[in-house]
């Protein structure tokens, strides 16, 4: 029998020829097998009014689901493999009416129940589901004022939070009390390095040279008491932070500490308690600008409980059939799914060149045509985004950059529907190391020439990295992601291609100069490591190979050029090497796993750290096709990486050792062979 999950939530966003929200219903089944025949996996929304009709429509598709008539098993269009495929007719687009699955659709109502009735499912066999749907959907308007509050709170949180330490920094007791908390979150929250210690030392210094207040003539013993406990907080935070450095590796307390602040102060209403807690005890009170910034923190406190979601009306979900654990192991899945790396590189990975192929921009047709696709399933604002994004193009740019979005969409269509997901890694200063990074893998490897770029080519920097805990506890050990280990492993990725990754704009508005992601220094560094990596490790060589190197993207015009990976990932392995994430490589609420986040999210927002592991991104094929599809995508003009690849290859050949340096990368694992290479990142 099929199995799989059905939810469901609510959605602001209306329909075409609809005045109502919109139910967002979203399907989902993992690969198997049935009768002795394997079939791959599905995941797909579908929509209906929120309207009376709609919420009968919804009850009977839900008993139809628990009696396992809604879905079938037929052969792929495309690839001739068994998929789940609709029973019964769904709605799987919001717009482009009949032709398109979508809306308007005058005679949807009535021909649904009869397929429903042909089923053998009725009405009146759905009438206790329809009840209790009335019941959690009651609150329809409930949730939409939640919804309402919560774009004002993401619109003015971080100003009101900035003024309120701007009204306590004004005055010597505001920023006495301010440096006091800093210091405790500080040795709380960061981890165990000199650099915590010197920042508290600085705040030693900032307190005494700016925090302390001179007391009056009326209430100078109580000032002074005041100054005396704010300068003991200060001197037991740096205590508590030189006794985790020293203690750390011999108590484990003092990391499960850190992970709880660091989790505790992401959450909104703490923060804005915390706020409100320092005004009070600063006294904010007695100035007109503290009793105004501690009366909008209190409207804040007010509108994050309101915002708080009731689980039984965002989201309702059966049959579910339980999510991967968070110690899911990398070589264990890529097992399961067939794929061997000691079969060789995987040369059926997708490849298109944007100088052979760029489709027509897009135009108002294409819309419907791509909405079943994961970036534009339940969005309205596409059209916007598109919009503002080409109006920040030079002119002559604007046909060949909405020609990657349609292509992009085009290549979902196809891949999404074959049990992929899809993410979007966005680089341009990398790009040089990427393109010497896969003329090595052509040289050493037979990687094709032609094929993606290579984001991660050593074996060795994942030798102890078996699953994802792994990887996000050396972020935890981290400020940020920009930690040379926890680089060596991971690379930031957008989850779709309108999606604005928590920040301030979409994922497009990076396309034409890349995503920031280090510097040009930086850079030149990983190129280091990546030559003595390999075996390249004279002294008089690396710093004049580098910079022809350098010279050979330079001319390409690599550097200054934003640079597009789609990744797809099977939906077999996709949970064992990416996660949910916020910006700077947090793991995000209920990140894990990554199939079961994306799913919850309709529209997809935020971005996703991959783990570009070589034994399944270099050799990760299977009978069954690959487990990686790439494209590389190029908006502002067409790139010849060929015949970069190749002038990379001939300055790197006078001094490679091929044999040693298939060794140095973990391909040919010997005895010999030192351990403590470096591997390049970005």
């Amino acid at each position: 029998m099929l199995d799989g999950t059905m939810s469901w939530s609510s959605s602001k966003f209306r329909l075409a020829g609809h005045s109502c929200p919109t139910l967002v219903l979203h399907f989902s089944f993992s690969s198997g097998s049935q009768g002795g025949q394997d079939y791959d996996g599905r995941s797909q929304h579908a929509y209906l009014p929120d309207n009376e009709e709609g919420k009968k429509l919804l009850a009977m598709f839900q008993l139809a689901f628990r009696r396992r008539v809604l879905f079938s098993l037929s052969p792929s269009l495309t690839t001739q493999r068994l998929h789940p495929t609709f029973a019964i007719h769904l709605k799987t687009s919001m717009t482009g009416g009949p032709a398109m699955h979508g809306y308007p659709d005058e005679q949807y109502f009535n021909s649904a129940m009869e397929e429903l009735r042909n089923a053998g499912i009725s009405l009146e066999a759905a009438t206790p589901v329809a009840i209790g749907l009335n019941a959690s959907l009651a609150n329809a308007t409930w949730g939409r004022v939640r919804q309402k509050c919560g774009f004002v709170l993401s619109r003015f949180e971080p100003k009101l939070l900035m003024a309120s330490h701007i009204i306590l920094w004004i005055t010597p007791r505001g920023r006495a009390t301010f440096l006091a908390c800093f210091s405790i979150l500080i040795a709380l929250g960061l981890p165990p390095k000199p650099v915590t210690l010197i920042l508290l030392a600085w705040i030693v210094v900032l307190f005494f040279s700016y925090g302390t207040t001179t007391p009056s003539a009326d209430d100078e013993e109580k000032q002074a008491e005041f100054n005396l406990v704010m300068m003991s907080i200060i001197l037991i935070s740096c205590l508590f932070a030189l006794l985790k450095v020293l203690l750390t590796p011999r108590c484990s307390c003092f990391d499960w500490i850190r992970r709880k602040t660091r989790a505790a102060i992401q959450v909104p209403h703490v923060k804005t308690l915390l706020t409100i807690l320092v005004l009070l005890l600063a006294s904010g009170y007695e100035t007109r600008g503290g009793r105004i910034a501690l009366a909008l923190c209190s409207i804040h406190l007010i509108l994050i409980c309101i915002c708080i979601p009731c689980p039984s009306f965002r989201s309702r979900s059966i049959s579910s059939f339980g999510e991967p654990l968070l110690e899911n192991e990398m070589e264990e899945v890529l097992r399961q799914a067939g794929a061997n790396p000691e079969d060789g590189l995987n040369s059926c990975n997708v490849f298109v060149d944007a100088s052979q192929r760029v489709l027509d921009e897009m135009k108002e047709e294409h819309w419907a045509l791509y909405a079943s696709t994961p970036s534009l399933q339940g969005r309205a604002d596409m059209k916007a985004i598109l919009q503002e994004f080409l109006r920040s193009v030079e002119r002559p740019l604007r046909c060949r950059a909405s020609g990657v979005i349609h292509e992009m969409l085009e290549n979902e269509k196809r891949w999404a529907s074959e049990g992929y997901v899809v993410f979007y890694h966005l680089y341009a200063l990398s790009s040089v190391l990427y393109e010497l990074q896969t003329a090595l893998a052509n040289e050493l490897l037979d990687y094709p020439l032609a094929g993606p770029p290579v984001m991660r080519l050593s074996r060795r920097a994942f030798g102890d990295i078996r699953s994802l805990s792994q990887v996000l506890s050396i972020r935890d050990h981290n400020i940020s992601d920009r930690a040379h280990e926890y680089r060596a492993l991971a690379v930031s990725a957008f989850s779709s291609c309108f999606a604005s990754g928590g920040y301030t704009r979409s994922m497009q508005r990076y396309m034409m100069q890349g995503f920031p992601s280090g510097t040009s220094n930086y850079v030149k560094k990983l190129i280091d490591d990546l030559l003595s990596a390999v075996g390249i490790d004279q002294p008089d060589v690396i710093p004049t190979l580098r910079s022809r190197i350098l010279a050979a993207g330079k001319a390409q015009g690599l550097e200054a050029l934003g640079q597009v990976l789609q990744i797809f990932l099977h939906d077999s392995v996709v949970d064992a090497f990416a996660y949910g994430a916020q910006p700077l490589g947090a793991l995000a609420p209920r990140g894990l796993p990554v199939s079961a986040w994306l799913r919850q999210q309709c529209p997809i927002e935020g971005q996703v750290r991959l783990v570009p592991h070589p034994d399944l991104f270099l050799a990760g094929a299977t009978p069954r096709g690959p487990l990686v599809r790439i494209f590389d995508h190029c908006p502002s003009r067409a790139l010849q990486k060929v015949a970069l690849r190749r002038e990379l290859q001939s300055l790197l050949r006078p001094y490679l050792n091929i044999e040693r340096a298939r060794q140095l990368l973990g391909f040919e694992l010997t005895s010999d062979v030192a351990t403590n290479t470096l591997d390049a990142v970005v």
